[in-house]
């Protein structure tokens, strides 16, 4: 099995780029994930890694189709303009790391069956901190808490 994407931004179902992933996907979970907070940088967000597992932002799983996956891995790569050869660099605006995120559902609690490890596109910090912090954790809500 492939491993999965956390996405929390633009990428999520129904947002601007969730489309590059037509017929790629296996299936998509709501997920959240700790220890990072969320800032909006106008026309896409930025999550930043923090250690406080109290700081949580709420996003999506999106497992690839296993023959598809290395494909959406450059692709997503590409746009978050991460260097694939050296994926964690600190050097690009975006690095990817391997984290868990947890499984939401009707009934799943703070079980640690839930965690699914994934792909997460981390920014920088002094770019996230030119953003809006989005303090829900979550990118759809961010214009509720900017006008409420």
């Amino acid at each position: 099995m492939a491993i999965p994407f956390f996405v929390y931004g633009t990428l999520l179902r129904g947002e601007a780029n969730h489309t590059r992933f037509r017929g790629a996907i296996e299936r998509l979970e709501r997920a959240t994930l700790r220890g990072a907070r969320l800032f909006d940088l106008g026309p896409y967000p930025m999550a930043l890694e923090t250690a406080n597992d109290a700081d949580e932002i709420v996003g999506e799983l999106i497992w690839p189709v296993p023959s598809r996956a290395a494909h959406i891995l450059k692709s997503l790569d590409r746009l978050e303009g991460v260097d694939g050869d050296n994926p964690t660099s600190r050097a690009s605006l975006f690095r990817r790391e391997l984290r868990n995120a947890r499984i939401v559902g009707e009934s799943d609690g703070e079980n640690a069956q839930n965690l699914v490890t994934c792909y997460v596109y981390f920014g920088r910090e002094t770019a996230a901190r030119r953003g809006r912090f989005i303090a829900s954790g979550d990118w759809r809500a961010r214009f509720r808490e900017k006008w409420s």
